[in-house]
């Protein structure tokens, strides 16, 4: 086996775990500022039906 292309792999590897690791990142900012959105919004809801 090639050492170069297991050097490769592994790089390759490491760069795919990094973007997918932002992308999961991403996701969960999205989540948590839908869910802040989301309690403003109820929070504006209670106060007009009080």
């Amino acid at each position: 086996i090639d050492g170069r292309k297991l050097e490769l792999d592994a790089e390759n590897e490491q760069s795919a775990n990094k973007w997918f690791n932002a992308l999961q990142h991403r996701c969960e900012n999205i989540e948590m500022i839908t869910s802040i959105r989301r309690k403003k919004d109820d929070h504006y809801a209670l106060k007009l039906h009080q």
